[in-house]
């Protein structure tokens, strides 16, 4: 890039007449250039190229179109408006998508996006794209949710509450709460969620048809229904009286069963978790070896440098970054022998 604004200028000028993929992106990028006559220039040479021949060419450089919203130097809010408006509307909102698109994921979320600001669209149309599995495509819909009517709410809401990321489910279970009557069931199995905050959510929706909680969640465990959701909310809202339960739940044939059991046995009786814990550091279950990890991290005095050592070695090589963190919260000095140990690995697997 010159110094020089006037050759800046010219060269604006020059790619507006012969645009490749780079010299669109050279054009986007001088829209926050510091001198306002190459600004311009790069105004003007956008304004001929949004035809839509081009539309490969500028759906090739969406990262730095969407890296506009982040300049403080000028403000291209105008051309980023424009810009992202012509391509929405280039977008054919009623083709079903049934083989694989040539872009990455990531872009047709962004394209999505812009679809929502730019253009009206119905739920049929929305259901062309359910195959993106991105969470922000999920809550950029639910964000927009009263653009459709109520049945089709109600239909996305439903749809959001059965994907596996929980930030989608979380922002479904609020938003669903005006179809209470028709979503109780949902809330009921939030119950037993997996993510805290659902629990905590759907307990507080719940509230009065539930008063005693800590009983339904202790009636689910002893009968084995929904682990280890269930007793996940035992362990939130239960007392040491549960001890023997989640003692007995240790030898449990699920290993998230073992690992929460653990959990709760440490949260009540610290000590009675750690001959557990010890033995499930070598666990072949990686589940397992996280759960004992996270317990010792409480306490690192109650291992042994020796111990500390064998353990790096002897676990997964996925564990040994937390393994490593322990020995970090021992003492900042006794970590560099894992550090030496590292490099030796990694020297050992690069000489194999």
């Amino acid at each position: 890039m010159d110094s020089n604004g006037f050759v800046r200028q010219k060269a604006v000028e020059i790619l507006s007449q012969y645009p490749g993929q780079e010299g669109l992106r050279y054009i986007l990028i001088r829209l926050a250039d510091w001198v306002p006559q190459v600004r311009a220039a790069a105004e003007n040479a956008i304004a001929t190229l949004l035809v839509p021949e081009r539309i490969k060419q500028w759906m090739a450089v969406i990262d730095s179109i969407t890296w506009l919203q982040n300049v403080k130097r000028t403000d291209p809010s105008t051309a980023y408006n424009v810009i992202t408006s012509f391509i929405a509307a280039q977008i054919n909102l009623d083709e079903p998508y049934s083989n694989p698109p040539v872009y990455p994921e990531s872009r047709w979320v962004t394209l999505f996006k812009w679809v929502l600001k730019h253009r009206n669209i119905t739920w049929e149309q929305v259901r062309n794209w359910l195959w993106i599995n991105d969470p922000r495509f999920y809550m950029d819909l639910l964000k927009n949710l009263g653009r459709f009517n109520s049945n089709e709410q109600m239909n996305l809401i439903l749809f959001c509450l059965d994907q596996p990321d929980k930030r989608v489910r979380q922002t479904a279970m609020t938003y669903g709460r005006d179809f209470f009557a028709e979503l109780e069931e949902w809330y009921w199995k939030g119950l037993c969620d997996n993510n805290a905050y659902i629990r905590l959510y759907c307990r507080d929706v719940l509230k009065d048809k539930i008063p005693d909680a800590c009983g339904y969640y202790r009636k689910l465990v002893k009968e084995g229904r929904q682990l280890p959701g269930s007793l996940c909310g035992l362990i939130e809202l239960g007392n040491d009286k549960e001890l023997p339960l989640y003692k007995e739940l240790l030898s449990h044939p699920n290993q998230k069963v073992r690992a929460t059991a653990l959990f709760g046995v440490a949260k009540f009786d610290y000590d009675a978790a750690i001959i557990p814990a010890r033995s499930s550091l070598f666990d072949l279950n990686g589940t397992m070896r996280k759960a004992a990890v996270s317990v010792f991290l409480k306490n690192t005095d109650l291992l042994s440098f020796r111990e500390l050592y064998q353990t790096f070695h002897e676990n997964a090589i996925e564990n040994r970054r937390t393994m490593l963190q322990m020995a970090t919260r021992k003492s900042g000095w006794i970590a560099i022998p894992f550090c030496f140990s590292v490099y030796a690995i990694k020297m050992n697997n690069f000489n194999n």
